[in-house]
């Protein structure tokens, strides 16, 4: 009992945390950069991998009830069908100024989207780490995605839905 409720504390505490640290970004540096194309350009999934990710995406929209079609439409907008992708969000913030007073900027990660469904570390790490699920586990990180289609709907894809809601 005392475990379940020390881990309760520590999730409420990384979340809270989590959205405090959030808040005062979007506060100070209202610059942001969101984009659902991964940074770097890797082929499909070669064909041995292939079968792995098929039997996972089906495995995992049985179990929690999403639409199979669903999930795979999501993933090659979002990771280009690359269980692996990783994404950097980058946001500019003031550094100075140049001889004429000109602002000058520079760029920062300040989060990361992983796997097929490019699950964001920012907002979702600590929760996947509650649930005992690692987000730079692609498998992992498919089934976190996966279910929050299935508890959320497809809130959490609404900046890429021109591309798989057709």
């Amino acid at each position: 009992m005392k475990s379940i409720i020390c881990l309760s504390i520590v999730f409420i505490t990384a979340v809270l945390s989590a959205k405090i640290i959030q808040y005062q970004a979007e506060r100070e540096y209202p610059t942001a950069s969101y984009s659902f194309v991964p940074v770097h350009k890797t082929p499909v999934v070669q064909p041995e991998n292939q079968e792995s990710l098929d039997s996972e995406i089906k495995r995992l929209s049985k179990k929690y009830e999403v639409d199979e079609n669903l999930v795979r439409e999501i993933g090659k907008c979002e990771s280009e069908l690359y269980p692996e992708a990783v994404h950097e969000n980058k946001r500019q913030r003031m550094v100075g100024y140049d001889e004429n007073k000109e602002p000058i900027y520079e760029s920062y990660v300040w989060s990361r989207d992983f796997g097929f469904l490019q699950v964001n570390d920012f907002y979702h790490e600590a929760d996947m780490y509650a649930i005992g699920l690692d987000i730079h586990n692609w498998k992992e990180s498919l089934e976190y995605g996966v279910l929050l289609l299935s508890r959320d709907g497809t809130r959490h894809w609404e900046a890429s839905q021109f591309c798989w809601g057709n």
